[in-house]
This record gives structure tokens, sequence and C-alpha cells, in this order.
């Protein structure tokens, strides 16, 4: 099983570090299941050019608690930066389950050029559901709140800037 979405809003070329969370709290939710490995963590550019994609990860991924369920050992956490204006990446996480599953989460995150100093700095959280009007997306320094729509379940992304 695999997801997949858009983050919102994009990131700041080469200003801002953000930290996206793949949540598969939904999808550990049916037994006691945990995820005891990442398997792989992508970065790949899909629009735009960008040679180096691959390293835009910061640091290591974190085996982390879901924002979704509480599960213990429900989410990976990873940091990305120093992105490249212009181009839109496709980030993914793979995860192996304490079943022996592997589950692939992945969403999109477009880049654009930073705009000063007084950017506002973004939080989003968007919640990914197989049900409809589940996930919702809201950004820091906006003041408005908009659905996601019908989407696949079991992804929480957070950007954090």
């Amino acid at each position: 099983m695999s997801g997949s979405m858009t983050l919102t809003p994009p990131i700041d070329a080469s200003v801002e570090v953000e930290t996206i969370c793949f949540d598969y709290g939904l999808l550990l939710q049916d037994g006691p299941l945990t995820i005891t490995s990442v398997l792989s963590m992508t970065c790949t550019a899909i629009a735009g050019i960008d040679a180096d994609a691959a390293t835009r990860f910061v640091g290591g991924s974190v085996i982390s608690s879901s924002r979704e369920t509480g599960a213990n050992s429900g989410s990976v956490l990873q940091q990305v930066g120093n992105m490249v204006a212009g181009v839109t990446y496709v980030l993914r996480c793979v995860a192996g389950i304490s079943d022996g599953q592997r589950l692939s989460l992945a969403g999109t995150l477009s880049c654009v050029q930073a705009i000063g100093a007084d950017a506002p700095i973004y939080t989003t959280i968007v919640a990914v559901g197989y049900a409809p009007g589940v996930g919702t997306a809201s950004a820091t320094g906006h003041s408005s709140t908009a659905p996601v729509g019908d989407v696949p379940m079991g992804l929480l992304l957070s950007l954090m800037g």
C-alpha cells in the first residue's frame, strides 16, 4: 500500500529547512504493528532541474510516534532543505514494518524563490485519508484552513519552517 499527495505551502529556496513527517499510524492500527526500519528515503526532481536532488536531506531519518494515532514508532521524520527554486520534488519513504510489510508514502513539494527576510514562516499539517474530506491543510502567516478533500488515509505530513 502506498499513499501520495502534494505538500503545501512550497519551501523557500536555500532559506528554509523543513521537517517532513511520514505518518503510517492509520495503516498500523489493525494490530500491534510498528515501524522497525527506514528502508529508503528518496528525493527526486520531477519538474525543473536539480541534478543533486538526492542530497536535499538534512541529517538522518528518525522513527517517531504517530501524530495521527499516537502509536509508538508509527511515523518517520526527515528534514529537507537547500532546495532549488522552480523545482518540484517527490519525497518518498519506504518503511519496514514489524510484520514484514514494506509500506511506501510519498508527497510532492514545490520550491519557490525566497521573497525576503520578512517572509512568513509556515507550518503546514496535511492529513491524507481514504475517507471523503478527512484532511485539512493550514498555514500560519495566513488566515485560512483549506480542505484537502478525498485523499488516501494514513499519511500525515508536517512542514515546519
